[in-house]
């Protein structure tokens, strides 16, 4: 079955089971997080997460994800299956993004 990404717009092949289905590009998630975020909310949040000056190239999308997913209280644990953050730890953490963004 091809389906085609909803964000890029890129063609993809899947399953037949996955009629119905959401999935991942691949591709989405690699590509820079200032797609996303302004300026101002991915360079804060990388000075706080790597405790250095904020990098001139913006993080990827899936990284900048998983930041703001742990400013919610993600945790990934090796016990569990669920490696990928939820949307209540993304909600939790975007007003974060915003506080740190405005300091």
């Amino acid at each position: 079955m091809i389906v085609t990404c909803p964000n890029c717009r890129k063609t993809l092949k899947a399953p037949d089971s996955a009629a119905g289905k959401r999935i991942r590009c691949a591709g989405c998630l690699d590509m820079p997080c200032d797609v996303v975020f302004h300026a101002s909310e991915w360079k804060a949040v990388c000075m706080v997460r790597t405790r250095t000056e904020a990098p001139d190239v913006p993080p990827s999308l899936n990284d900048m994800i998983c930041w703001i997913a742990a400013m919610g209280g993600h945790v990934i644990r090796s016990t569990t299956k669920a490696k990928h953050p939820g949307t209540q730890t993304l909600w939790l953490g975007l007003p974060r993004v915003n506080d740190l963004a405005i300091a």
